[in-house]
């Protein structure tokens, strides 16, 4: 009997902590961090700062996301960059969409990947090799080109008419402060890279004058870890593991965006072969599993030549 009142005693005493902690978390998750990255590109005339706003999933920081966007605004982005699920494929709302991405566009230029939440909306399925593969006789062009599998448009108009350009399996040459710079965005599932995405990377970066900074927006950063560390690419843009979820003490991050565990790749600034990956641990806060010791986070990075330096 004693040993049966220990168990019990011992598991209360693991969930009333347990319980403490989440509430905990919770109450930090209600807020964001803005997290400063620099990085140097002999390829830039003069300092750009970008902010890149992962995994949103319709969160909203204030009312009508007013914190967020006052946040935004006082960062004086060049460019903003929307790194995919800003929106859930389940009970998702255009109106948050269209406010915020509306809101975005008065402050700065705004390119766009989409994630899986976006894709699942749009084309009814994440973009797997498997679903691509059963979709083939619909890709007439190239292999790339998905315009031909839209189910439901609404999250491209959404984003279009409030201004975003939004790329899928597309790229663009813009100037800003002077310098030129190729962004691309890609939306992939790993599966589906070696036989689609990569004849897009090839195409969209391969024959780009090797003075002009190639940027890339691709929602899944195993994507980037498993296959383009020998492409030609300055910087990629990814989200989609929200920082592991749970983050403990001298260990890191426990859950990985694939369902493993204490993944490599989390968040911050990596070197990838030839590439740099910028990771952001995004904003989601409602998982199954809430975000402990994790707070969300705003990525904000300054670049240009050697002597650029973060200024808060």
């Amino acid at each position: 009997m004693n040993l049966i009142f220990i168990i019990i005693f011992i598991i209360s005493l693991l969930l009333l902590i347990l319980g403490i902690i989440c509430g905990i978390s919770e109450k930090k998750n209600t807020s964001f961090q803005e997290s400063f990255y620099t990085l140097s590109s002999e390829k830039l005339a003069t300092k750009l700062r970008i902010v890149d706003i992962a995994d949103l999933h319709q969160r909203a920081f204030g009312k009508d996301n007013a914190d967020l966007i006052t946040a935004i605004a006082a960062l004086k982005p060049d460019l903003i960059i929307l790194d995919g699920d800003l929106i859930n494929r389940k009970k998702t709302d255009f109106a948050f969409l269209s406010s915020l991405c509306g809101k975005l566009t008065k402050i700065a230029p705004v390119y766009a990947g989409l994630g899986n939440h976006e894709n699942a909306v749009i084309y009814g399925s994440d973009l797997n090799r498997l679903f691509l593969e059963s979709q083939e006789a619909k890709l007439t062009g190239n292999r790339w080109d998905l315009s031909p599998l839209v189910l439901d448009e609404r999250i491209l108009k959404s984003m279009e008419e409030a201004g975003v350009v939004v790329l899928q399996n597309e790229c663009c040459l813009i100037e800003a402060g002077g310098s030129r710079i190729n962004i691309a965005g890609t939306s992939c599932n790993a599966s589906s890279y070696e036989k689609y995405t990569k004849y897009f990377i090839k195409e969209c970066f391969e024959k780009e004058d090797p003075s002009v900074f190639r940027l890339l927006i691709c929602h899944r950063p195993e994507v980037v870890t498993m296959y383009m560390a020998d492409e030609p690419i300055d910087l990629i843009l990814s989200g989609h593991v929200h920082g592991g979820i749970v983050v403990l003490p001298y260990i890191g991050a426990v859950f990985g965006a694939n369902g493993e565990f204490f993944p490599k790749y989390t968040g911050g600034l990596y070197e990838i072969g030839r590439t740099k990956l910028l990771l952001s641990r995004g904003f989601e806060g409602k998982q199954l599993v809430p975000r402990i010791n994790n707070k969300p986070e705003l990525v904000v990075l300054d670049i240009g030549p050697a002597e650029t330096q973060s200024t808060k």
